[in-house]
């Protein structure tokens, strides 16, 4: 089935090079159409230009987007401009050769052929440019497939439109004026529309499904941007004698003053190859992904952004990938699921979800649903949790507890499937926990389910240990009085219970998509004193986990051994906590009204009854404030917060460690963003 989808491809390569070889071959009997005036004066050097309109756009894009460039994105950054020059230079030569545009000696270089060296360096200076624009505006959205039924009559549509103007092209060199004004254009329409025809062949669907749900708009300025620039540099050019298109090859026709028709053509035209090729890209590997994690044998390192790899193994599986897009109407529960669990993301942690956009997009995806379903049960938890019964509580984390060894089920024969009837047969059974004619009850037992669905793709990446630590976290919090912590030990293990588990999901699930995948049983050491959280020493252990590397590995991720991976860890655990500490003294007065509870560490008593703590639940009740009690209420929250960004300080490096820089640069971010938060206290 592969191979003849590659089989089919080819021939289809193929067919349009012969169609493209006898147009050259049939116009190439005339002679070369030499300029009468090709040593006129010239104003702008071909080489200044690039000084002047290339390079310096192509510079600042490449240092915004250096940060945040994948794997894929690179390959985008050599293949496409390498695919871009090969099928351009016969092309432009046969234009150059015929006269339909020349450029005075004086403006070049040199010339290759019958084209200028700068020439050949637009053909690459201007693929980078439109990619590297590309990459950047649409990286904070997800190329996600639009699930529906699509008439035949709108793809057919789509996919005829380059195959008429290739006819219309190569019916305009065989005219009448097939040398004359037609010549420029037809050029440009067969020209344009050979790569166009293949590459509108597997994304018709992906197109129409954009179009449809109001999601093309970055593509669009992906377009018109790098269009409408390099149109303004070509008057530019053009009125300082650069390079002149021939009157006689050309219709005469201008869009703007002194722009002819045929140079807006092309430029539209090639940034419209480019950006196709781009969603293409990301389409193919958004389905790929999908493809290799849905089935029992999934991968933990799938082809993804982040573990792309150039190579020939790869070709067959992107090839047929590519020819069956969208091939399936139905809609995906998978997909719905995640979308579902991102938009619970979007409301209970915005900052978590904004950060989380510099991340590449399937990481975005992976941590979006994960962060998602700890909210969830958290919400599920919390909920009037100041009147609820104990019983109830207890009865919500047993459920819970069922829940995460459902959905992260390591057996090798349990699919997506398999394991979202299993969380709906649990759910099912246990209905009763959540209030059946409260909306707000209904909204809870849709937001757990949909989040454990999406969480599960995870399975065998996170194991099932850390979820069961993250819901110890969750008791403290049931507790009858809410938790009561009189050492600092105490207050770490919960922080380590509720945000040092989900800083080692995180660190877990970024090596895995890199191609490291940890062993589920290894349990990484637990700090709880204030001196072995703050310390940056490194600490001996007699056990280091054991590692498992993809195929897809990349020569960084190959060097990372059994230490390093625990340091990253350890040290995501720590930042767990750092994070923690400061989201507990930001909350101190929202958890004291709303939820009757108080995380600071309280020592002393008062009155022989009542503590600090007492006081301080009933503080924001009275009219009467206590000034004192304020004050001690804030040395502590400093207190916290300065140890807090200690923490930060000694276990912000080992983000340095993680193999991905995308990653490493939307973590560093997400961990700042909180980091502010303490700032502003």
């Amino acid at each position: 089935m592969v191979w003849r989808s590659i089989h089919s491809s080819i021939s289809l390569v193929l067919l349009s090079l012969l169609c493209s070889a006898y147009v050259w071959i049939h116009q190439s009997d005339s002679q070369i159409s030499t300029p009468t005036n090709e040593n006129s004066t010239c104003k702008l050097h071909y080489s200044h230009f690039h000084l002047v309109f290339t390079l310096p756009p192509l510079t600042i894009l490449y240092v915004l987007a250096k940060p945040f460039l994948t794997q894929l994105d690179y390959s985008k950054l050599i293949i496409l401009p390498i695919i871009a020059f090969v099928w351009t230079t016969p092309w432009d030569n046969e234009l150059v050769r015929k006269g339909a545009w020349w450029y005075p000696r004086s403006c070049v270089l040199a010339r290759i052929g019958y084209v200028p060296v700068e020439e050949y360096a637009f053909f690459i200076l201007q693929s980078l440019i439109t990619s590297l624009l590309t990459i950047l505006i649409t990286r904070w959205s997800t190329p996600r497939s639009f699930d529906g039924k699509y008439s035949s009559a709108s793809t057919l549509m789509l996919t005829a439109v380059p195959i008429l103007a290739f006819s219309l092209g190569v019916a305009g060199l065989f005219g009448k004026q097939g040398n004359g004004h037609h010549f420029y254009i037809s050029m440009i329409a067969w020209w344009a529309s050979v790569p166009l025809i293949l590459l509108w062949y597997g994304t018709r669907r992906s197109w129409i499904g954009l179009l449809r749900n109001n999601q093309a708009k970055p593509w669009l300025m992906c377009l018109f941007i790098p269009t409408a620039y390099l149109c303004y540099a070509d008057v530019f050019a053009l009125r300082r004698g650069t390079w002149h298109i021939t009157e006689a090859k050309s219709l005469e026709r201008f869009l703007v003053p002194d722009l002819p028709i045929e140079e807006a053509t092309f430029f539209f035209v090639t940034n419209l190859i480019l950006v196709s090729a781009c969603f293409a890209f990301d389409r193919v590997v958004w389905q790929c992904r999908k493809d290799q994690c849905k089935n029992a044998e999934r991968e933990f390192a799938p082809i993804s952004p982040t573990s792309f790899r150039l190579s020939w193994s790869v070709v067959p599986t992107i090839w047929s990938t590519f020819l069956n897009l969208d091939s399936d109407p139905e809609p995906s529960r998978s997909q719905s699921a995640q979308d579902r669990a991102l938009s619970i993301l979007q409301v209970a942690s915005k900052s978590f979800y904004t950060a989380s956009t510099l991340l590449p997009w399937d990481l975005r995806i992976d941590l979006g649903c994960l962060y998602a379903f700890a909210r969830a049960m958290d919400d599920f938890i919390d909920v009037e949790q100041v009147t609820q019964d104990e019983k109830i509580s207890h009865g919500k984390l047993d459920l819970l507890r069922n829940l995460v060894n459902v959905a992260f089920d390591g057996s090798q024969d349990m699919t997506d499937e398999k394991v979202s009837k299993k969380i709906d047969k649990l759910l099912e059974k246990n209905v009763s926990l959540f209030p059946q004619h409260d909306v707000e009850g209904q909204k809870q037992l849709e937001d757990i389910r949909t989040s454990a669905q999406a969480a599960s793709t995870l399975r065998g990446i996170v194991p099932v240990h850390l979820w069961e630590e993250l819901l110890d976290g969750y008791t403290t919090d049931c507790h009858k009085g809410g938790p009561r912590f009189t050492t600092f030990r105490q207050l770490a293990c919960y922080a380590q219970d509720v945000a040092g588990s989900i800083g080692e999901m995180c660190v877990r699930v970024v090596l895995a998509r890199s191609g490291v995948l940890v062993d589920n049983e290894y349990r990484t050491v637990r700090d709880l004193d204030e001196t072995s959280l703050t310390s940056a020493a490194t600490h001996k252990v007699t056990t280091v986990p054991t590692l498992t590397l993809s195929a897809r590995a990349t020569a960084d991720t190959k060097k990372m051994d059994g230490a390093t991976v625990l340091k990253v860890l350890r040290d995501a655990r720590r930042m767990g906590v750092s994070l923690q500490l400061i989201n507990i003294a930001r909350d101190v007065v929202k958890d004291a009204n709303e939820l009757q509870r108080c995380y600071l560490v309280i020592e002393d008593k008062r009155n022989g009854r009542n503590t600090l703590r007492d006081e301080l639940l009933q503080v924001y009740q009275q009219e009467d404030v206590n000034q004192v009690l304020l004050e001690q209420i804030f040395e502590k929250k400093m207190n916290l917060v300065r140890f807090a960004r200690e923490i930060y300080r000694v276990s912000l490096p080992a983000v340095s460690f993680l193999p991905d820089i995308p990653a490493q640069t939307g973590l560093r971010v997400a961990c700042a963003v909180y980091l502010s938060i303490g700032m502003a206290i």
